[in-house]
């Protein structure tokens, strides 16, 4: 192999080192006005000369030396900020442009194609005849046949059947042939011929020879070259299976006796092929029938040419002898292409996220192999002119399999991992399978985790922990108690793969098991057109919220909202400093919320240029709180409302919207008569609590419990589905009337401290996420053999049909608690609300609030 040299001004010292060590080459200093020099002295010897500099200054000094394209080394130019690298001679038979993408590789660099194959990612069949050491005759022809490779995308090529049986498929061929050559069964039909031997080219065709040939020569002292070249031809000519073409030698061997005789010395030169000598005892070591021949009474061996060719490989025949030169041929191992795998991590799904060592791995691949969805997200840049194949859900080890076989086959292939091959990825499985069959690498990719922490603010400040849902390849029992941990070291859990099977157990386990965090974060689509981020209470996480392209981000214990972010506190001092409660920024209407209609009512008065404040109980109700709307937190009574509202008015304020929880009434009753004092008129929401036909309905608690003692007698058993905040003015008096209870309660610590304060024993309590389907109610009540069931009227009226069904089916009455009705004019929908009040403000609407 001819050396690389690296030429640099000595202010590129730097680079050109860091090229020539990456690519197996010398460094050489310029001095000013020595380019020009260096390039004669260097251009016969050189198998490559690349220029740190300008590329005017490499045209001029190589333009007057270019010969042959064959023959000349490749010139590469790479800008002295290393950022580009282009081929400037050489680009596809000296190997250029294969050479330039390992450059630009290494140093992270942007390769700059100029040629039409490579812009338009197809491999031209002189840069693959480089690539895997065949030679090209007809050479003429390549314009004419580049131009048909650019108009119709493949070219028909014919296979020897010297090399392999004939097949159609081209990825079935021991060759790696490109992607578009289209197999055909006779060289008739095609435009490029791979054969070692002597056939007539078609029309607009070329040949590729490949070296399969080798030569054992033997000479009388003195023999001239061109009496050892045409020994040579003649031997190809007369070959059994030839005759072979001049390019298809690829190894040339002698006794070491004659190695120094000048004129073999000549003759290996003219073919570009290396001169072995064998010594007398690798000779003997030989067996076939050789002739006879007189080196075995000289050098006491059995031959030279026929042992010498019998050592390079499988004998062709008989020598041949013309002229005091003795050849013999042989058929030679041609060395297998050298194919390759690489993992590929392709990120989350945009280019942007695509790292420049994943694009150059897939720009370098012969094939690209993975899962449908992750090789469609591509830039098509990096899969035209590629062998491409498409895998569904859960082929994983097919496709590693088939990536593996292909890459034995001598093609370099990229297998598709979405995000980062190692998590939760094929690099494992490929890395195991493939060890001892191709070299194998892994390149990184940024992870969906990694990208969904950027659309939240940065939730992982201190740590992230990252697990899969899927039950598919490892234990369920595994999953949960990695569930358990992770909740357990407090750190932001990310949940990959929420596989629909069994997926209400699974978020029931999450939820269970990350009790004490009150938000779940939903990431759908990262980083793709349609990505969305949704917050919601954590009792929210089921199974109709969720899918395979969902992220569930479950925050740790230090992180809070912020200005819309989710940041994770890392215990810097400036950390301390919070938000202040009341932000100073004018507000023009302000909504008492903490549900999802407070939600929509603020998200449609602030699409509408208003400013929009909302005031929630507690940090969790935070996630009711859209985009661009003034979050307030904390409980108020009647007093510190007064006083909030009165500042705000004076500052702008000029309604407000109640919108809480039907039976917060304690919070409506303060902010009611706080809007009243401060004269801001006021806008009610109540959602409809329909009450299912046959159920028995109660206004207040004291009638409730009325209801329950009047319909029930001593040693029944009430089955109480209410939450806990009505328990303590139940539960005494009812154990005190000798009522048998189960109260059903949320599983979360809190939930459970608070039912068993009121006096139930632990047997007494129920921990389950509601609202239960009719079936599991059904159940509850059977086996409890409960004589009434107690609800309140909420607003789910999926639940409350479910829960009147499953009382009917036993024959018990379900008591409903409804809450009081709404002082003054309500609306039942957000829309209807928020349509009258920008009708009261239509004024100040036309003019934009300010």
């Amino acid at each position: 192999m001819k050396p690389l040299y690296v030429l640099h001004a000595p202010a590129a010292s730097a680079l050109g080192e860091q090229i020539a060590r990456g690519l197996g080459g010398t460094a050489l200093p310029l001095e000013p006005g020595s380019l020009q020099g260096r390039f004669r002295e260097l251009w016969d010897g050189a198998g490559a000369l690349i220029l740190v500099g300008s590329l005017p200054v490499a045209v001029r000094a190589a333009g007057p030396l270019l010969r042959d394209k064959a023959t000349d080394p490749t010139v590469l130019c790479v800008s002295e900020d290393g950022g580009t690298v282009l081929a400037v001679a050489g680009g596809h038979l000296g190997g250029g442009a294969d050479l330039a993408q390992r450059c630009a590789a290494l140093l992270g660099a942007g390769w700059i194609p100029t040629t039409s194959t490579d812009r338009r990612g197809l491999t031209a069949p002189d840069r693959w005849a480089r690539r895997h050491g065949l030679s090209l005759r007809g050479r003429e022809a390549l314009p004419g046949l580049l131009r048909s490779l650019l108009d119709q995308g493949s070219l028909p090529w014919w296979i020897d059947p010297l090399l392999a049986p004939f097949s159609e498929d081209p990825l079935a061929s021991p060759l790696p042939l490109p992607f578009g050559a289209r197999p055909v069964a006779a060289p008739e039909g095609a435009r490029v011929l791979v054969s070692p031997r002597r056939i007539p080219l078609p029309e607009g065709a070329i040949q590729l020879v490949p070296p399969l040939l080798g030569a054992g020569v033997g000479c009388r002292r003195g023999a001239k070259r061109d009496a050892l070249l045409e020994a040579l031809d003649g031997a190809l000519e007369e070959a059994p299976g030839g005759p072979f073409l001049r390019e298809a030698l690829g190894a040339l061997a002698t006794l070491e006796a004659k190695a120094q005789e000048p004129g073999l010395e000549e003759a290996a030169r003219t073919l570009g092929l290396p001169l072995s000598p064998l010594s007398p005892e690798t000779l003997r070591a030989q067996e076939g029938p050789f002739s006879p021949s007189a080196a075995q009474r000289h050098f006491h061996v059995p031959g030279v040419a026929e042992p010498c060719a019998a050592a390079l490989g499988s004998p062709l025949g008989p020598r041949l002898i013309r002229d005091g030169v003795t050849v013999a041929l042989s058929r030679i191992p041609f060395p297998a292409p050298r194919g390759s795998l690489a993992v590929v991590g392709t990120g989350p799904g945009s280019a942007e996220c695509l790292t420049q060592e994943a694009r150059s791995a897939l720009e370098g691949a012969d094939a690209v192999v993975g899962y449908r969805l992750y090789v469609d997200l591509l830039p098509p840049a990096c899969t035209e002119g590629r062998h491409v194949e498409r895998y569904a859900m859960g082929e994983e080890e097919d496709r590693v399999r088939r990536a593996l076989d292909l890459a034995e086959r001598g093609h370099r292939v990229a297998l598709v991992c979405g995000g980062d091959p190692i998590l939760f990825g094929l690099a494992a499985l490929a890395l195991r399978l493939g060890a001892d069959r191709v070299p194998v690498r892994v390149v990184p990719g940024i992870t969906a985790a990694q990208r969904a922490g950027t659309l939240l603010g940065a939730p992982y400040t201190n740590g992230l922990c990252l697990l899969s849902l899927s039950d598919y390849l490892q234990p369920w029992s595994s999953v949960e108690r990695a569930l358990e941990a992770a909740a357990a070291g407090g750190l932001t859990t990310v949940l990959y793969n929420p596989v629909r099977r069994d997926l209400g157990t699974k978020l029931a386990a999450v939820r269970r098991a990350f009790r004490r965090r009150p938000t779940a974060l939903l990431c759908r689509d990262v980083d793709r057109p349609d990505q969305t981020v949704e917050a919601l209470p954590l009792e929210a996480l089921t199974e109709d919220r969720v899918d395979m392209r969902t992220l569930v981000v479950l925050p740790g214990e230090g992180v809070e909202p912020w200005k819309g972010l989710w940041l994770d506190r890392r215990g810097y001092g400036s950390e301390e400093v919070r938000e202040p409660a009341l932000p100073q920024d004018p507000l023009d209407v302000l909504v008492l919320g903490g549900t999802s209609e407070a939600r929509e009512v603020a998200e449609r008065l602030r699409d509408r240029g208003l400013r929009v404040g909302a005031s929630v109980a507690e940090e969790t109700g935070l996630v009711t709180v859209p985009q661009g709307v003034v979050p307030l937190v904390g409980r108020r009574d009647t007093p510190a409302w007064i006083l909030l509202l009165e500042d705000r008015k004076r500052a702008g304020l000029a309604a407000l919207v109640d919108a809480a929880h039907p039976f917060a009434q304690e919070a409506h009753q303060a902010f009611r008569i706080a809007a009243r004092r401060t004269g801001l008129p006021l806008w009610v929401l109540r959602r409809p609590t329909p009450v299912p036909e046959g159920a028995l309905a109660v206004a207040s608690p004291e009638a409730l419990l009325a209801r329950l003692l009047e319909s029930t007698r001593p040693g029944d058993l009430l089955v109480l589905t209410l939450g806990v905040r009505l328990l303590p003015r139940l539960v005494p008096p009812l154990k005190a009337q000798n009522r048998r209870l189960l109260a059903r309660v949320l599983p979360t610590p809190e939930s459970l401290d608070a039912a068993l304060a009121t006096g139930l024993e632990p047997r007494e309590v129920l921990c389950q996420w509601g609202p239960g389907d009719e079936g599991s109610l059904r159940a509850l009540l059977e086996e409890s053999g409960a004589r009434a069931l107690v609800s309140k009227a909420s607003g789910a009226p999926g639940g409350m049909e479910a829960k009147a069904r499953a009382a009917r089916s036993r024959g018990i009455p379900l008591v409903v608690l409804t809450p009081p009705p709404a002082v003054g004019t309500s609306f039942s929908t957000p829309a209807a609300l928020t349509t009258d009040l920008l009708d009261h403000l239509d004024n100040r609407v036309e003019q934009p609030f300010a």
